[in-house]
C-alpha cells in the first residue's frame, strides 16, 4: 500500500480556502436559563446541608421514641454519606451527558428518601431513607 503523494502548503492552503476559519463567538445564554440553572443549584447545595444537619436534630427523639442507640444514630449518617460520596462522580457524568433531567431525578429520589425516612417507624426504613437522600445529594 502506497502513502499519498505530499501536498505543498500552497496547495493545501488552495484546497482550504472556502472554509472560513474566523473564530466563532459563543450563542448568548438565556437569562431564565441561568437563573434556573442558580436555583436548581442552590436549592440542592441548601438540601446537602439540610440533610447533614437532620440527624443531630432529631437525635433525642430518635433514641426515646424509637431505642436507637448512639451507634445506630451513627450509622444512619455513614448510611447517607456512603451513599453521597459514591453517587458523585458517575452523577456528575450523567449530568454532564444529560443535564436537567438529572436533576430531577435527583430531587424525585430525594423527596422519596424524606418520604422513607418521616415515614419510617423502625432503623431499617431510616437507614433506606438515608440511603435514598444520600444517592440524590449530586
Amino acid at each position: 500500500m502506497t502513502s499519498p503523494p505530499e501536498r505543498s502548503r500552497e496547495e493545501v492552503r488552495e484546497a482550504n480556502s472556502h472554509v472560513d476559519l474566523k473564530p466563532v463567538a459563543p450563542a448568548p445564554i438565556c437569562g431564565h436559563k441561568v437563573d434556573l440553572l442558580a436555583f436548581a443549584l442552590m436549592f440542592f447545595f441548601s438540601m446537602s446541608a439540610l440533610t447533614l444537619s437532620l440527624i443531630p436534630v432529631v437525635t433525642v427523639e430518635l433514641q426515646q421514641r424509637f431505642a436507637l442507640s448512639a451507634s445506630q444514630i451513627g450509622l444512619l449518617t455513614s448510611t447517607f454519606l456512603f451513599c453521597y460520596g459514591g453517587i458523585g462522580l458517575p452523577a456528575g457524568v450523567a449530568a454532564a451527558r444529560w443535564g436537567g433531567r438529572v436533576l430531577a431525578a435527583s430531587a424525585a429520589c430525594f423527596v422519596m428518601g424524606s418520604l422513607v425516612f418521616g415515614l419510617s417507624s423502625s432503623l431499617p426504613g431510616f437507614l433506606v431513607g438515608r440511603g435514598l437522600q444520600g444517592l440524590a445529594g449530586c
